[in-house]
């Protein structure tokens, strides 16, 4: 059966009223911290109440302090909308970031975005969300419109996106929010060798139908999250960022 808790990471209306930036502010750039020891988790497949990794097991805990998030910066640019999620600590070949953008001061998602490292290697994609009329696709290894890409996994981890704003249809505003996370059927399709295209179809895959396990860090200065069934609505947006 599907899982109770909607994995998509999309920061429902409600929720960024309550706890996202002021809906009418606008910047060029902006920053949301996110709080420690705050990653969350379940493996209950009919309640799906999302718990702190932090106070279970001493190998949940473990796990769940390779993907503890500690900031989401995006800055929207004339060229690329930039986003970059730092980690107190990123796994290596798992651990994995995402998150939604909206445009233009819509109040549905318009875009997607999931990133990673694999060894040296760091790979992201962009893709139209599942309210979006928008058929365009941008990855890393795409010919056109690529994405830029770099990162670190270990202590200090990060992932930097450069997304080419003519892949967001060329927007006047952004909104961002985003969220680390970690299925554990991403471990072992990294140990069985899978190419980071195979990983990242995986992970978007995961966000959109959902997994029976996972853990996941949504950033958020104010809400740990915890009791939870909807790990997007813990999501805190940005405020909406001006082309600068």
């Amino acid at each position: 059966m599907r899982h109770t808790i909607r994995v998509a990471l999309v920061a429902a209306t409600a929720s960024a009223a309550l706890i996202g930036s002021a809906a009418t502010a606008t910047a060029e750039s902006a920053a949301v911290d996110d709080k420690r020891y705050d990653v969350l988790y379940t493996s209950d497949p009919e309640e799906g109440r999302l718990k702190l990794a932090s106070q279970g097991t001493y190998q949940e805990a473990i796990t769940g302090g390779s993907i503890d998030a500690k900031s989401l910066k995006a800055n929207h640019g004339k060229e690329f909308l930039s986003i970059r999620v730092d980690l107190h600590r990123l796994g290596s070949d798992y651990g994995t970031v995402g998150g939604s953008i909206k445009l233009n001061g819509g109040v549905d998602e318009d875009a997607n975005f999931t990133a990673g490292v694999e060894g040296d290697e760091a790979w992201a994609e962009v893709y139209p969300s599942e309210t979006s009329n928008s058929d365009t696709y941008c990855a890393s290894w795409s010919s056109t419109g690529r994405v830029k890409a770099s990162g670190k996994a270990g202590v200090g981890g990060y992932v930097q996106l450069y997304i080419p704003r003519s892949c967001l249809g060329n927007p006047n505003q952004v909104r961002v929010g985003a969220a680390s996370f970690m299925y554990p059927f991403l471990v072992d399709a990294a140990r069985k060798g899978a190419t980071v295209r195979q990983q990242a179809q995986a992970s978007r895959e995961a966000l959109v139908e959902d997994g029976p396990n996972f853990y996941v860090d949504p950033i958020s200065a104010k809400y740990y999250g915890a009791g939870s069934r909807d790990a997007a609505q813990v999501i805190q947006l940005t405020p909406w960022l001006s082309r600068n």
